[in-house]
C-alpha cells in the first residue's frame, strides 16, 4: 500500500497541480547557478534523457531529470581493519551499512577527517551496497562508511521529497533484479538514473500528503495486526478446548477409549507376528506428575507411540512414481496443505524419510518445528512418499484413531512449547527427538467423539478463515 502511495506521488497523482507554482525550469536554473559556485571540479556532462528512458508522462510543470542534475553524491571513507577501533579507543562512531539498518554493534575512529566525511542529524544518506536505500540520519555526528553516500542537495529541493523519491526507486531497482542477486548500486549508474521533479511548492504538498497517508497506513496495519493476534488466540483456544474434552458434548453410548487401546494392541501384535513391524521396548507407565488435567469419562491418557507407528519404512518397486516432499513444500501455521515433486522410488528410497498416504509429518528442526510445519500427506502417487530427513513420521492406526484429531495436538502451542524445552543440538540446528514424540502424552477420546471434535474444529476454523479473508492485509 505504501509503495502504491509513492507510485501515485511520483506520477503527480497524489495532489493537485497549481499553475501558479514557480516552474520547475526556474528551480533547475537556480540549481545550476548554485552548482557553478560550489562544485570545484566540473564533472563530465550527463547524456541527454532519451524517450526510451521515460517510463510515463508527467503532469504540466514537472520535468524529468537525472539525479546528478539536482544533487551531489558524496562518498564515505573506506576503512582498513586496523582503523576500526573499539569505543574506548576511538572518538567518533563509524556508520556502516549494518548500523544503517539493524546492527547496534559499532566501531569507532580516532582520525580527524574533512568535514564532508562526517554526517549529522538531518542529513540524507543512501546505502548503496547489499541492504540498500535512503535514510534521514538522526543518530548524532558520525563518520559514514564507504558503502554510504551523503546526499548534498542543491537549490532547496525538498530533502523529505528526495527521501520518498529514493524509497520508491529502491523498489523499482529490486523489481529488475533477481531474488538471489545482491544489489550494488554504483555511483555512476545512480547519478544517471532518471527521476521526476515537480515544482518546489508541490514537493512540499506531496510530502505532507505522503506522511498523512503513511500515518493512516500504519494505524491500519496496527489494527490488522490486532485482529490477526485475536484470530490466532481464538484458534489456539479451540485446540486447547478440544484437547481438554470441553469442545463437544459427550455421548455415554460411545465406546470408551480403553476399548480402542485394546484393539490397537491386538493389531500391533498381529503385525509383529506377521513380521511387518518389530517388537519394541515397552513404554514407561504414565505417572501422576505427567498428567496436566483431569480427562472426561470415557477418555484415557496415552503416549503417542501407543496409538501410532513412529518413523516406519516403505518397501515398493524401484520404478514406481512417488511423492517427494522437501520442507519448503509444507505450509506452516494452522494450514494442513502441502505439495510434492514426483520422483522414482529408487531416487529417494535411501537417505530420506519414508511415509505413506495419510501419514502425519511433523518437522523436528528449528525454526520449522516452532512454525508448526506439520501435515497429513495426501494424494501421493502410489500412496507412497519420501522427504527431508528433518521430519518425524507418525502412522496412526486409522481404524481407531483419527489422524485429524492428532493434528489438533501437533498444531497446538502447548505441544510446540514442550518440544522446544527438550531441544538438543547446536544453535540453528536444534531438534525434537524421536523419544520426545513417542513418549508425549495425549488425552484419547472415544472414536465417535474424535469425529465430533474434528467436525466442530473444521466448522469453527471455516468461520475464522472467512472472517480472516475479509481483513484487507497490508501489502
Amino acid at each position: 500500500m505504501k509503495q502504491k502511495i509513492l507510485e501515485q506521488a511520483m506520477r503527480g497523482e497524489l495532489v493537485e497541480q497549481n499553475p501558479n507554482d514557480e516552474p520547475v525550469e526556474v528551480l533547475l536554473e537556480r540549481i545550476e547557478e548554485e552548482k557553478k559556485r560550489l562544485v570545484k571540479e566540473k564533472p563530465k556532462p550527463l547524456p541527454q534523457i532519451e524517450d526510451d528512458e521515460i517510463p510515463y508522462e508527467l503532469p504540466e510543470g514537472w520535468k524529468w531529470v537525472r539525479l546528478r542534475d539536482i544533487v551531489d553524491l558524496l562518498n564515505g571513507r573506506a576503512y582498513k581493519k586496523h582503523e576500526l577501533l573499539n569505543k574506548d579507543e576511538g572518538r567518533t562512531p563509524v556508520l556502516r551499512v549494518g548500523n544503517f539498518f539493524t546492527n547496534n554493534s559499532w566501531y569507532y575512529s580516532d582520525l580527524d577527517l574533512q568535514d564532508d566525511k562526517y554526517c549529522d542529524n538531518g542529513d540524507l544518506l543512501y546505502a548503496w551496497s547489499a541492504s540498500f536505500g535512503p535514510k534521514i540520519w538522526n543518530g548524532g555526528k558520525v563518520i559514514y562508511h564507504y558503502h554510504i553516500w551523503k546526499v548534498n542537495i542543491f537549490g532547496g529541493v525538498s530533502k523529505q521529497f528526495l527521501y520518498y523519491l529514493f524509497l520508491k526507486d529502491v523498489n523499482d531497482i529490486k523489481d529488475v533484479t533477481t531474488g538471489s542477486t545482491m544489489v550494488h548500486v554504483t555511483k555512476a549508474n545512480m547519478e544517471k538514473r532518471v527521476f521526476p521533479l515537480p515544482p518546489l511548492n508541490e514537493q512540499k504538498y506531496i510530502v505532507e500528503k505522503i506522511e498523512s497517508l503513511f500515518d493512516l497506513c500504519e494505524k491500519w496495519e496496527q489494527e490488522v495486526s490486532k485482529q490477526q493476534v485475536y484470530l490466532s488466540t481464538l484458534r489456539e483456544k479451540v485446540l486447547d478446548d478440544a484437547m481438554k474434552g470441553v469442545l463437544v458434548e459427550r455421548d455415554p453410548n460411545d465406546e470408551p477409549a480403553e476399548v480402542l487401546l485394546k484393539q490397537i494392541e491386538e493389531e500391533k501384535q498381529e503385525l509383529i507376528k506377521e513380521k511387518k513391524i518389530k517388537k519394541q521396548k515397552p513404554l514407561p507407565p504414565i505417572e501422576e506428575d505427567e498428567i496436566p488435567f483431569e480427562l472426561p469419562n470415557g477418555w484415557k491418557w496415552v503416549r503417542i507411540r501407543d496409538i501410532t507407528l513412529v518413523n516406519p519404512r516403505n518397501q515398493i518397486d524401484d520404478e514406481l512414481d512417488v511423492g517427494f516432499v522437501p520442507m519448503k513444500m509444507i505450509n506452516e501455521g494452522y494450514s494442513t496443505d502441502h505439495t510434492f515433486e514426483i520422483k522414482k522410488w529408487k531416487e529417494v528410497k535411501k537417505g530420506f524419510t519414508h511415509f505413506k498416504e495419510q501419514d502425519i509429518l511433523v518437522s523436528k528442526i528449528t525454526p520449522c518445528f516452532e512454525n508448526k510445519k506439520s501435515v497429513i500427506v495426501k494424494n501421493l502417487p502410489n500412496d507412497t512418499g519420501a522427504g527431508t530427513t528433518e521430519l518425524h513420521v507418525l502412522r496412526p492406526f486409522h481404524e481407531y484413531i483419527m489422524k485429524e484429531y492428532l493434528m489438533v495436538l501437533f498444531k497446538s502451542n502447548t505441544f510446540i512449547e514442550k518440544g522446544v524445552q527438550t531441544f538438543t543440538g547446536t544453535a540453528g540446528q536444534q531438534r525434537i527427538s524421536k523419544e520426545f514424540l513417542e513418549n508425549y502424552i495425549i488425552g484419547l477420546p472415544p472414536l465417535n467423539e474424535q469425529k465430533r471434535i474434528v467436525e466442530k474444529i473444521e466448522k469453527i476454523y471455516k468461520y475464522i478463515h472467512e472472517f480472516e479473508s475479509r481483513i484487507l492485509l497490508p501489502k
